[in-house]
């Protein structure tokens, strides 16, 4: 097997190897020639000029289709996108693989655009990753449902979400409550856009998302920096990112 020779980065390279599986480990000969070449295929491309971004959350059906959405849109502007379930996956029997993955794409990607829709598979951890250095300061998250302060639209649009997702409710009283809550709401959004809103989420049965407290604890010190965006509507998550993510 002819090894790929070691880039000019090498050190740093190897710098966020330590950071992924801690520093001590000395590396076997098939270990260095499969992270070189996941390097050479693919962190390359993040080492060029043109703004990149990790885009993270649920590489599961229907959540991953957000995922591809919000890439579709960055490439729209000009940018190059990373999804970790969608690369060629480095392969060692002794390594932490998929945390050497992460952290090469975290460590080189411009941005990290991170899109919550639960608290629960590989996207809860994650989020422990991301809220502290290297890579907090490029991170940005996308939560469904939730915000660490007081929405009066998402408040009414998740209020009304629950009545649709309680079997205790006939359609004539959520429909009493969901007017009685709108007339007593500072909401903003119309009764039509709710309505839309609620009537997507129950078809495709997209009850509320909850959090775990250690989710919502991390959500807020994204939201003292002003990275925190909530969402209710799949549909607008695309465009959401696009507007709010540091971009070319």
């Amino acid at each position: 097997m002819e090894d790929p020779s070691p880039p000019e980065h090498a050190a740093q390279l190897f710098e966020y190897v330590d950071h992924a599986i801690g520093e001590g480990v000395e590396l076997e000969q098939e270990e260095l020639h499969a992270i070189l070449e996941f390097d050479a295929n693919e962190i390359a491309p993040l080492r060029s000029p043109v703004i990149s971004y990790f885009i993270l959350g649920s590489y599961r059906s229907p959540y991953r289709y957000r995922l591809r959405s919000a890439a579709h849109e960055l490439k729209k502007i000009g940018a190059y996108t990373v999804i970790l379930g969608d690369v060629k996956q480095l392969r060692t029997s002794r390594l932490p693989d998929e945390d050497i993955m992460f952290t090469l794409i975290a460590a080189f990607s411009s941005y990290i655009v991170a899109i919550y829709e639960k608290d629960s598979g590989g996207e809860a951890p994650e989020l422990g990753e991301i809220d502290d250095p290297p890579f907090f300061e490029k991170a940005h998250v996308y939560v469904r449902d939730h915000d660490p302060n007081t929405d009066p639209d998402l408040e009414l649009v998740v209020e009304t979400l629950e009545d649709h997702f309680d079997s205790q409710f006939d359609d004539d009283e959520r429909e009493l409550r969901f007017t009685r809550r709108l007339a007593a709401s500072d909401a903003t959004v119309s009764r039509e856009e709710v309505e839309a809103i609620v009537e997507r989420r129950v078809k495709e049965n997209e009850p509320p998302a909850s959090y775990s407290w250690p989710h919502k604890n991390k959500f807020k010190k994204f939201d003292l920096h002003s990275r925190f965006h909530s969402w209710v509507d799949p549909d607008a998550v695309p465009d959401l990112v696009v507007e709010t993510i540091p971009g070319p």
